[in-house]
């Protein structure tokens, strides 16, 4: 396999639909990503990641892997609209808003050169200090899914804490007292067999 994979210069990965990118699901960076980061680990560098955007055939292009996120981003994750759509759907709406990041997480970890700080900073703009003024923190509070919002200021915080993300300190301290509290309020216990990141 390490024969196989060495001297990779580039990845590609199809995606011939809307419906589907690559921020809301988790297959895209396992697979897709998993492969980059194997080849990453062979040859010291990370290859040249690409799409091959064929959603509209007339329209068939070739992008870079962060081009192609940082659309989907803006037309989804970060758009007030998409959120709303979001909000109207309750407990699922708040699992799915925690898992693009969980995903953005899985894509900074195999693909790092992806995911820069911007993208970071506009998902905590978003989704924490609540730019669009939609009352996020409510919103998982009344859809019953406090969980959804803890676990992923935690994401956040754990991509600072491993080096991904160079948040200003005032970011930082604001994701520490939310999430101290939301563990406070929701008595959740961390142990090593039972908790995603205990150390944290």
């Amino acid at each position: 396999l390490k024969n196989a994979l060495s001297g990779t210069r580039m990845t590609v990965h199809a995606r011939s639909s809307n419906v589907y990118q690559v921020l809301d699901g988790d297959d895209p960076f396992a697979s897709f990503g998993g492969v980059s980061m194997a080849i990453r680990a062979v040859d010291g560098s990370t290859p040249e990641v690409m799409i091959s955007n064929i959603a509209d055939s007339a329209k068939a292009a070739q992008e870079t892997l962060e081009r192609f996120m940082g659309r989907e981003m803006r037309s989804r994750y970060l758009n007030p609209e998409w959120i709303k759509a979001m909000q109207e759907e309750g407990y699922a709406g708040a699992k799915m808003i925690n898992q693009v990041v969980g995903n953005m997480w899985g894509w900074q970890v195999t693909v790092p050169e992806a995911v820069d700080d911007a993208k970071w900073n506009e998902m905590y703009e978003t989704y924490v200090k609540d730019r669009y003024q939609l009352d996020m923190e409510a919103f998982f509070r009344d859809a019953g899914n406090l969980w959804a919002y803890q676990a992923l200021m935690t994401r956040m915080l754990e991509a600072v804490r491993k080096g991904y993300w160079e948040a200003d300190n005032e970011v930082v301290a604001d994701l520490g007292r939310k999430v101290s509290a939301l563990i406070e309020e929701l008595q959740i216990q961390c142990t090593a067999e039972d908790c995603h990141d205990p150390i944290l």
